[in-house]
């Protein structure tokens, strides 16, 4: 999982995607020609001057709630591009600016709801979105209702959201939330046309936008089990946007995976140096690890584990999902009481999946397969979801689970050695 959680949340619709309407529009410094190549150091830089732009524009006229917003929103950017929590902690603190001087207007609220569902406070969220009465865009408050709708576990109630808005009212961002939800129940074909379909109808001009809409789709075939379209995918979003650490954390995660492991490891130390961000110092002391360097890797893993204490400290709701993802790895007695936090603020896939690896860890199988159970109805399934229900099943020998391990090798073929439980 990525710093940010590029994994099957729907609010992967993504920080620059939330604010698109019919068609997507760029951020207001981009005007890029897409023949135009920008590196991330470029991007980033723009980004960052925007962020003092708007900062600005508060400190002159702190009375003006949009001017609020529009650092919000800047600060939003920035926290994608970078992968850095400090901007979530700017972003709450120009919202309460805008709140003390003037009050909610709907796009106040819009754009709180979207920090609290980017830090996955689903109830101030829901809460922000209630305060913004009639006049808020409906298409944006459509869009942030059904991602909440997904991170509370109403997959099916999600797709007839989406698939709705899609058909009146078709956009990027709403390409963007159908294919993640075809990805989580289970048709990732259907899920990488979508993607593609996005990149083809975004005109933004934004390189950043059409690299991580690539990246998207790579990682679709990454759970498909086929790595080197996995890798294909992701050099073509590196050469959209050159140098953005997200794109190379996967280019290094699937050397890893082909066993390129001096490749990975050079990455992931490159990345490590550039970000400071403890998921692939993670990475790193896996690989380290298998190569019996257990003493490297310690260095890594006490580094890493400080840093999601921190993240913990101060947003405890957006790094449950990442720090569970270490613990699982590397200190199981945390593992459980984390998984059971994350899972009751986002009862959907994701976080049910950890809860049940947690569960499994601490020699809870059976309450892992009740919980896995009581979600099936609801329509996951993802090689991930179908290959851990098989296994449980099968461990409290029930017929029904060689049938869901079929059908994740059907949708993975790699499912047995991406998805196995590790078990005490």
């Amino acid at each position: 999982m990525s710093p940010l959680g590029l994994g099957p949340a729907i609010v992967l619709a993504g920080l620059l995607l939330a604010g698109c309407g019919a068609q997507s529009q760029p951020a207001a410094s981009m005007n890029i020609d897409r023949a135009t190549t920008v590196s991330f150091a470029q991007r980033l830089a723009q980004a960052d001057a925007d962020v003092q732009a708007a900062s600005l524009a508060l400190e002159a006229a702190p009375e003006v709630a949009d001017n609020a917003v529009a650092l919000t929103e800047a600060l939003l950017e920035r926290a994608w591009l970078s992968g850095q929590y400090t901007d979530f902690v700017d972003a709450d603190q120009a919202l309460q600016r805008g709140r003390d001087a003037q009050g909610q207007t709907p796009s106040f609220c819009l754009v709180e709801a979207r920090l609290k569902v980017t830090l996955h406070r689903l109830g101030l969220a829901s809460a922000a979105l209630e305060r913004c009465g009639p006049f808020a865009d409906p298409q944006m408050r459509e869009r942030l209702e059904a991602d909440l709708q997904f991170m509370r576990g109403d997959l099916s109630g999600a797709l007839a959201r989406v698939r709705g808005r899609l058909n009146a009212h078709p956009s990027v961002s709403l390409l963007v939330q159908m294919a993640t939800l075809q990805e989580a129940a289970g048709a990732p074909e259907e899920a990488k046309a979508l993607f593609r379909s996005a990149e083809d109808a975004d005109h933004s001009g934004d390189p950043a936008q059409r690299a991580w809409l690539r990246l998207r789709r790579g990682h679709v075939a990454l759970h498909q089990g086929r790595w080197e379209e996995a890798r294909a995918v992701y050099l073509s979003a590196d050469s959209a946007l050159p140098g953005w650490w997200l794109i190379e954390e996967h280019l290094a995660e699937i050397e890893a995976l082909m066993g390129e492991s001096a490749a990975a490891e050079a990455r992931y130390r490159s990345i490590i140096e550039r970000t400071d961000l403890p998921e692939f110092m993670d990475s790193l002391a896996g690989l380290l690890t298998d190569q019996g360097r257990d003493d490297e890797a310690q260095t890594w893993i006490d580094r890493a584990r400080d840093r999601y204490d921190q993240r913990l400290n101060r947003f405890p709701e957006a790094a449950a999902g990442h720090a569970l993802d270490h613990f699982l790895q590397f200190d199981p007695s945390r593992a459980l009481a984390l998984a059971v936090a994350n899972y009751a603020e986002r009862p959907y896939a994701e976080p049910a999946l950890g809860l049940a690896r947690a569960l499994v860890l601490s020699g809870q199988w059976p309450k892992a397969l009740d919980l896995l159970k009581r979600h099936s109805a609801e329509g996951w399934a993802s090689a991930e979801w179908r290959w851990v229900l098989g296994e449980l099943l099968i461990m409290a020998a029930d017929a029904q689970g060689e049938g869901h391990q079929q059908a994740a090798l059907s949708l993975n073929p790699r499912a047995a050695d991406m998805y196995g439980l590790a078990l005490p």
